[in-house]
Parts: C-alpha cells; structure tokens; sequence
C-alpha cells in the first residue's frame, strides 16, 4: 500500500482574506486567508510527496494527484491508500488513475476536506 501525506490548508477567497476574520470549517479546519495559506503550504517540510491545493468548491467531493506525486508512490491502477496529515491522523481513501497520469481521489476525501 502506498503512503503519502497531504496538509490540509483552507483559504477564503477574495483579495487575500485582508480584514476578514478567520473561521472554522464545518469540518473543524481553521480557515486562513489565501496568502497565508499558500505560505503555510510552502514552508512545510516532510520526507513524504506532498502536493498543496487550495480547496474551494470544486475540491469537495474529490482531490486530484498531480501526475509526478502519482509516480513517486507507485499509484499505477485503482486502488486505496492511506493518507496522513501534519498531525499523524490518517484514513482510508480509493483512487482512480487518469489517462494524463493524474490521479482522483474518489472516495474519502470528502470528509476530510
């Protein structure tokens, strides 16, 4: 089973969040502005693939792997792995290859967005 992590950063939209107070997600994740969350994606460090997305509303029922983290863990056909995130707390998700090599994370990611 493959392992990779992922960080779980969610920005409002707008002009960079500039004068608007932070808040937290249905799903308890605490909302940065964008710039800040682009940032805190940047400087994170790990010796696991890591990829940062912004998650809007395109992002909820799915994520897509880029193709180069894809091939860096071995994702080659439909399958599930396991996800962790910076706190150690990991889950279950499936994943279907593209013909691009990307890769959508189909199902369990919806719950952790």
């Amino acid at each position: 089973m493959a392992k990779s992590t992922m960080k779980a950063i969610v920005s409002s939209k707008g002009n960079g969040g500039a004068g608007k107070p932070r808040k937290k997600s249905n799903y308890g994740i605490e909302r940065q502005p964008r710039s800040e969350a682009i940032e805190a994606a940047s400087s994170y460090k790990t010796e696991f693939p890591q990829f940062a997305a912004l998650c809007g509303k395109s992002r909820r029922s799915h994520m897509v792997v880029p193709k180069a983290i894809a091939r860096k863990v071995g994702i080659t056909g439909k399958g599930k792995t396991v996800l962790l995130d910076p706190k150690g707390r990991s889950w279950r998700v499936s994943f279907s290859p593209r013909m691009d090599g990307r890769v959508d994370i189909i199902s369990g990611w919806a719950g952790r967005r």
